[in-house]
């Protein structure tokens, strides 16, 4: 005789029937739209180092081999020690192909998309809020084609994915040694992946710490052990950033930081938290009103957590204001650092604000308990990300990033001919003949895709 279960007869309910069409519907977008976005990228890429990507060929750099000196040194403000070690293997297993990087890369993008889901799984539950895959289309918007399309972003996807890791094991319902290690290695992982890992490192680390504080006034029978490891954790930490912060000098060529109060901070940190919804106000005054927006849709539902004290010291509720704060912080470092010298909706930088998306659907959801009421909230909230990304789904900045690639092709193509000079400005602003002398001696060529059927000779005339 069959067992039949109350969870099979609500399954088929109309209602279960609906949530099951609707659970299918949103993981078919987001996967189609992964899917599109993975044929674009491989349409597009050229392979043909840009910018940054040039001083893979300096004399202490890959053309020395894999070094420890190379892999930890500074680049720029950042240490990216996973995305130099990508870059050698590359060169072992492709010869250095960029293209082939940047395809690889967007699988890593993937791994980030799978992280943010677990931590909803984490926060709401594996069967609760099913549409969450709906707030995570806008992840895979075209505005962020400067990180999908140049291959040295690969520390944008692996510091988010430590990121998000760390946020996933930072507040278990049972503290352990266990759980802190699992919270450790991610933020150790994040701080030498890039620079924003220094960040998240610091505010997430403040968070836990309190967390433990608070979980041992309750609690005074774990509380020597749980100050044991709350004090080996924060000294594993500490020594990683110092480790990082030895030998930092600022980089030259690089403004000082503007001050938080100023005007020209609050334009940039309102304009790159509008970004993060898919907004590129025409106006300053636009700029403002919708970054405000954003930051009220953001923060609201987090002070409607701290404020319920029956939801106050919920993991769930430290895991999305840790995760809101570290990110808001972020971008306004962000802010402070280059207000002065770029807009606030360059590509890259939406990598890091579109995570307020996810992050405030999560907080909605907690905060919210009354399902009518959440589901107007949520819906009204998709809607307004919705409006911010309609206008921006189209690739058109592939193709002028693909053409870019070419022009620069060609030039590095009458450089080996012997008549060209090295001088190449749509992808360097420094000549790049003594890049190009020493990829001959790696015996690494350049091609219009991701294939070697095009491959430049390496013989110069």
């Amino acid at each position: 005789m069959l067992e039949i279960t109350q969870k099979d007869l609500s399954s088929n309910r109309p209602s279960g029937i609906i949530r099951k069409a609707s659970l299918a519907f949103s993981w078919g977008l987001l996967v189609l739209l992964y899917i599109h976005t993975f044929t674009m990228i491989w349409k597009y890429s050229v392979n043909v180092p840009y910018w940054d990507e040039w001083e893979y060929f300096t004399a202490d750099a890959l053309p020395t081999g894999l070094t420890w000196h190379w892999l930890f040194k500074f680049h720029n403000e950042h240490r990216i020690v996973f995305t130099k070690l990508l870059a050698w293997m590359n060169l072992k297993i492709f010869g250095l192909n960029f293209a082939r990087q940047q395809i690889f890369n967007f699988g890593i993008y993937g791994c980030l998309l799978a992280a943010v889901f677990f931590l909803k799984v984490r926060i709401a539950g594996k069967d609760r809020f099913h549409l969450f895959p709906l707030f995570m289309l806008f992840l895979l918007s075209p505005l962020n084609y400067e990180n999908h399309l140049w291959a040295f972003q690969s520390q944008f996807h692996l510091v988010m994915i430590f990121f998000i890791l760390a946020l996933i094991s930072a507040f278990p319902k049972r503290l352990s040694g266990l759980s802190m290690l699992s919270f450790v290695i991610p933020v150790v992982l994040a701080i030498y992946s890039f620079s924003a890992g220094v960040i998240f490192a610091v505010v997430c680390t403040g968070f836990v710490l309190t967390y433990i504080a608070k979980s041992c006034l309750g609690d005074s029978g774990i509380k020597s052990r749980l100050l044991f490891q709350s004090a080996i954790m924060s000294a594993i930490i500490c020594i990683a950033l110092l480790c990082w912060f030895q030998g930092y000098r600022k980089p030259p060529l690089h403004p000082e930081l503007v001050t938080p109060f100023s005007t020209v901070f609050l334009d940039f940190f309102l304009g790159l938290a509008g970004f993060g919804f898919g907004y590129r106000p025409p106006s300053m005054a636009a700029g403002r009103l919708i970054g405000g927006i954003s930051l009220i849709s953001v923060l609201f539902p987090v002070l409607l957590l701290f404020a319920d004290k029956k939801k106050r010291w919920l993991p769930s509720t430290w895991t999305v204001m840790s995760g809101t704060t570290a990110t808001l912080v972020l971008l306004a470092t962000i802010s402070m650092a280059r207000a002065e010298i770029e807009v606030p909706t360059v590509s890259r930088y939406n990598e890091f604000a579109v995570m307020l998306v996810p992050l405030a659907a999560l907080s909605w959801w907690l905060a919210v308990q009354q399902k009518s009421l959440r589901t107007t909230i949520l819906s009204l909230f998709w809607l307004f990300c919705l409006v911010g990304y309609f206008d921006r789904q189209s690739f058109s900045s592939y193709d002028q990033v693909r053409s870019q690639r070419k022009s620069a092709l060609e030039c590095i193509s009458q450089y080996y001919a012997g008549s060209g000079d090295g001088i190449c400005p749509m992808t360097y602003d420094q000549p790049i003949n003594g890049f190009l002398d020493r990829a001959k001696l790696l015996r690494v060529g350049f091609s219009s895709g991701s294939d070697f059927s095009e491959k430049l000779q390496l013989e110069t005339k």
